[in-house]
């Protein structure tokens, strides 16, 4: 488990409150989790959204993490439509002759 104290700077005090964040009609809180330069957005996406179910099983009863915003979802959506597109390209020809992507075999 990575604990936020360490990977950020964690300061118990109090600040001038910048930004109100609501969820479902309540106040909530708001944490980004940005991925390093070098990474794979879809694959830091996966990985956050599949540890969200554990940390999730150790939260007190009526507090929840959810997903607000994922930016693999475009990139996926993005890589389908390409293979969709490719695959009309080459019709009924072997897709397994398209050595472009691997995205080339989704219908």
């Amino acid at each position: 488990m990575i604990r936020i104290k360490d990977v950020a700077k964690v300061i118990d005090g109090f600040a001038e409150q910048r930004q109100k964040v609501w969820s479902n009609g309540k106040p909530a809180v708001m944490l980004a989790i940005q991925k390093q330069s070098d990474a794979n957005t879809v694959e830091v996406c996966r990985e956050v959204i599949e540890r969200l179910a554990v940390v999730n099983s150790q939260l007190p009863r009526g507090v929840t993490l959810g997903v607000f915003y994922d930016t693999s979802m475009f990139i996926n959506q993005s890589m389908a439509n390409l293979g969709r597109r490719q695959y009309r390209r080459w019709g009924s020809r072997s897709l397994s002759s398209c050595s472009s992507c691997a995205t080339c075999a989704v219908p």
